[in-house]
């Protein structure tokens, strides 16, 4: 892939203007320093994500194939909200960082804050209909009974999933544009595995706190994750804010 890539953009009309490859200079050690430290947290606070999912349904492989393939197929069913939600993560990210690198905070903070609004109504609104035709949703990819009453159950969690991964995935996308990914990576080990996945299994596996939940115990888990991480990284955001903030002398002027 890396050799094709090379080799397009050497020879495409497209980038022979840019002369890519005319002349190499040396890696700039201090550079790539800088991107690591910027992008590292980043994909740290991904892998933590990512791997939260994999363990959990590990976890639910005792259940029997019926349950354990819930949670990977429910997400499945709710994910294009979930995106649609946060379609403009990527424009979030750069409309801040393009407003901070001008010296426009007071520009960042409403580019932030639109994205947000923007993430909840559209989240409100796939909850919605995912709440609605809950079993027509699941109807679409089984005909089995059980896994249908089961799936339309489920995604009573997966609407209030919507709205709660929408807030931090674009508040997270908020705090990429300040550089502050540091701290995602910590509020993401936090929520994900100090929270999300013990909460689950104390829910889903236990009789601790209420009567063994099961599947759904796991799915209350990710909402609790969730939950925690949007309300970690909003409150992280308002802080970047104060620290961002345009004195008012130069509001003025």
């Amino acid at each position: 892939m890396l050799l094709a890539m090379i080799l397009y953009v050497k020879f495409s009309s497209h980038f022979r203007k840019i002369a890519l490859f005319a002349s190499l200079c040396r890696p700039n050690g201090s550079r790539i320093w800088r991107l690591f430290r910027l992008g590292f947290p980043i994909a740290m606070a991904i892998f933590c994500e990512v791997t939260l999912f994999t363990v959990v349904a590990l976890m639910l492989a005792p259940f029997g194939a019926e349950n354990s393939g819930q949670p990977p197929d429910c997400a499945q069913l709710f994910q294009p909200g979930i995106h649609a939600a946060a379609l403009h993560r990527g424009r979030v990210t750069i409309r801040v960082g393009h407003s901070i690198g001008e010296g426009l905070p007071d520009h960042a903070r409403v580019a932030a804050r639109t994205g947000l609004m923007l993430g909840i109504a559209v989240a409100a609104g796939t909850a919605a209909l995912t709440v609605l035709l809950r079993e027509q949703i699941a109807a679409i990819y089984t005909e089995d009974m059980n896994v249908i009453t089961l799936a339309a159950l489920l995604l009573f969690f997966a609407a209030i999933y919507q709205i709660s991964d929408s807030v931090q995935v674009i508040a997270a996308a908020a705090l990429r544009g300040y550089k502050d990914t540091q701290a995602i990576f910590y509020i993401t080990i936090v929520a994900y595995w100090g929270l999300g996945l013990p909460s689950g299994m104390i829910l889903g596996l236990t009789d601790w706190v209420v009567p063994r939940m099961g599947p759904q115990g796991f799915w209350v888990g990710f909402i609790i994750g969730l939950t925690g991480a949007a309300l970690m990284l909003g409150a992280r955001l308002k802080v970047i804010y104060g620290r961002f903030a345009t004195p008012l002398s130069l509001q003025a002027s």
